[in-house]
């Protein structure tokens, strides 16, 4: 140690030539911090040729431009040497600055050197309290600093200490004022090359929103049963009588399906009211009401729970609200400019205006009353929390709760006779109004239309349509017969009630009804499957995804190996899952039957997986996809093996559902 080290920097590029080259002793490199701020110029020394090929982290590399980028200086100072084992360069930025034969881009590059002494290594800035620097210090910190201030991240030459990066504010994007600026510009470009270029711009600016908010989602979902205190983002107090936790992160507020105040009286049930609002909101966005603005919204669906993502809004809760309640009726808000507005909504969507609250203090509405308008800070009416924008199908008496979740579709709203009331055969309406018993028969009246005269033309449509014997047959499987479906005001749920009347037309089509029962196995199979998941998450004590991939193959296996369950009317076969869902209407007399097996209709199991696929974004690999065709025609399906190992599990991913505007932009572009 006490031996001199013959190491020294060829720097001729940064330094005059009349600079003499120096030496320094190991024992000054070992100085105390006192020492290493000291201004003088280093001693006179010598270096033998051999030590040019030196790479010690110490020495450094022989090129001076990259020892000046990467934080070497020209000679060691004493207790310079970081954590890393590189010597800082406070005497060469001292020196650079007494020569001004240095050009300008060597001065700037080392002008901030002698910041990096002050934070040295993190050991000594968070053990030793008195070798902490007065900027790495959390008490000396203000706005002005780089860690602090929301609008700059740390600097690269700079370490703060643990205490530190908890007061760094990372800045999230502003989705709001970008989504509604492009918007605005979409629907008023005069020419195409403008409208091609804005709608780039928005559908950019949607996947971005659909890919931070699956990221942060799925964090959400998986530390969904974990300890406040031990998850990576916590969850928020807002105001709202429904829903579930609320979290907010990157710009986005996450809203979690779940029914803690059990109004829905399950989770799936909560489910489909979570994803009413989206529906309802692209309903409303697409009446282009101007004066009204609406949150970029999507849904992901992952391991059988469902969030709301939807960008934050310039509000403040109760104290921006003007149309509306957000309280549970207590507080009822009406505005003569909002009200205008709504009106013209309700006229597009044919929804009644009705009373709303209790006498006296009821208000009319033309929404349901837990539909909000509020005033931004930038003077912009924004509508939320849109699940009952639309009236309730009538329930049957087993489920009065089903008006929560069971709604009519806008494409039958529009074209009804009536305007039907949001809030009918509910507690919002006001039961003092002699007009309100009179909505509620309308609702009543217009499920029989639906149902009866409705339906039974749709049927007349379909068979004819999409006949054994027709050209189109082939344009029919079950997603499209979903868009179909939709398109004519019927939803999912009256699969059932249709294919039974598919059977009653003189000119039956056997592969119309074929594709009716792949639709309904393949949701009742969606549901099961997502009940399976929640109930694993249920019962984990940490984030994991390993359990939920072997849930999807223990499945599987389960539905291609087992006889009973396609033959069974027991509860926890397709069976009973088809009667529950659908009602008895599904199937005929003969397909209700214990000896006779649905897996037949089917085929292929291919043709399910497919449909599963798109619901529920599970991926198989190809390779197991064709074993599956050998092995499903096997008579004795009791005593198979299991058909699929985990590893047949290609991917198993969040399913996000985005704004129409947002699909529309992409398909223009």
């Amino acid at each position: 140690e006490s031996e001199p080290i013959k190491v020294t920097r060829t720097r001729s590029s940064l330094r005059s030539p009349h600079v003499p080259t120096t030496s320094r002793s190991s024992s000054d490199i070992i100085g105390s911090p006192r020492t290493m701020s000291s201004p003088s110029l280093p001693k006179k020394r010598t270096r033998s040729s051999s030590d040019l090929s030196s790479s010690s982290p110490i020495h450094g590399d022989t090129n001076p431009e990259r020892n000046i980028e990467q934080g070497r200086g020209d000679l060691p100072q004493k207790d310079s040497i970081n954590k890393r084992g590189v010597a800082h360069d406070t005497p060469l930025s001292t020196f650079i600055s007494q020569n001004p034969t240095l050009d300008h881009r060597q001065s700037i590059q080392s002008r901030s050197r002698p910041e990096r002494h002050q934070f040295k290594s993190r050991e000594v800035a968070t053990s030793n309290p008195e070798n902490r620097s007065p900027v790495s210090s959390p008490k000396n910190m203000d706005s002005q600093s780089p860690i602090c201030s929301p609008k700059r991240r740390p600097q690269r030459n700079q370490v703060p200490t643990e205490a530190s990066w908890e007061n760094i504010e990372v800045p999230s994007r502003d989705w709001n004022s970008e989504f509604q600026e492009l918007v605005s510009k979409l629907r008023n470009a005069q020419s195409d090359a403008a409208h091609m270029e804005f709608s780039k711009k928005l559908c950019a600016l949607g996947r971005d929103f659909c890919i931070v908010a699956k990221l942060y989602g799925k964090i959400i979902i998986s530390e969904y049963c974990l300890l406040e205190e031990v998850k990576t983002i916590h969850t928020v107090s807002l105001a709202g009588m429904a829903g579930g936790p609320k979290y907010i992160c990157n710009g986005i507020l996450f809203k979690f399906a779940t029914d803690d105040k059990n109004i829905y009286k399950g989770e799936a049930e909560a489910i489909k009211a979570a994803g009413l609002d989206l529906q309802a909101l692209v309903t409303m966005f697409e009446c282009n009401i101007a004066g009204l603005q609406f949150p970029l919204t999507c849904t992901i669906d992952w391991c059988g729970f469902r969030l709301t993502a939807m960008c934050l809004l310039p509000i403040a809760g109760s104290q921006s609200i003007l149309y509306g309640s957000c309280d549970g009726l207590r507080t009822i808000h009406d505005n003569k400019s909002v009200d205008h507005l709504m009106k013209q909504v309700a006229e597009k969507l044919n929804l009644a205006k009705h009373s709303i609250g209790h006498y006296p203090n009821s208000k009319k509405l033309w929404t349901a009353g837990d539909v909000e308008v509020h005033i931004g800070s930038d003077n912009q009416f924004y509508v939320i929390d849109l699940q009952r924008l639309l009236p309730p199908e009538a329930p049957d008496t087993t489920k009065p709760e089903a008006i929560f979740y069971h709604h009519l579709r806008p494409e039958f709203v529009r074209t009804y006779k009536v305007p039907l009331s949001s809030d009918a055969l509910s507690g919002f309406i006001d039961t003092m109004d002699p007009e309100s018993q009179r909505m509620n028969e309308d609702i009543w009246e217009a499920t029989r239309v639906l149902r009866q005269e409705r339906m039974l033309n749709f049927t007349k449509y379909l068979s004819h349509r999409f006949s054994d014997d027709s050209e189109y047959r082939s344009m029919l499987s079950p997603a499209y017969l979903i868009l179909v479906l939709h398109k004519e005001g019927f939803n999912v749920r009256h699969l059932g009630r249709i294919r039974a009347l598919c059977s009653l037309q003189v000119k039956q089509s056997t592969f119309l009804k074929r594709t009716i029962l792949v639709e309904m196995i393949s949701r009742v199979c969606k549901d099961q499957l997502n009940k399976k998941l929640r109930k694993t998450m249920h019962t984990m004590a940490t984030a994991a995804t390993e359990p939920f991939r072997r849930d999807i193959i223990d499945y599987y296996n389960y539905i291609l190996t087992t006889e009973t369950f396609w033959t069974s009317k027991k509860k926890g076969n397709i069976k009973g899952f088809l009667f529950t869902k659908f009602g008895r209407h599904a199937l005929s007399d003969s397909e209700w039957d214990p000896s006779y097996d649905l897996s037949k209709i089917l085929g292929s199991p291919s043709e399910l997986f497919d449909r599963l696929d798109q619901l529920l974004a599970i991926h198989l690999h190809s390779d197991a996809r064709q074993e599956l065709q050998f092995t499903w025609y096997k008579s004795d399906r009791q005593h198979k093996n299991q058909l699929l190992a985990i590893h047949d599990l290609k991917s198993y991913s969040a399913r996000v559902k985005e704004m129409n505007i947002i699909s529309y932009s992409q398909g223009i572009t």
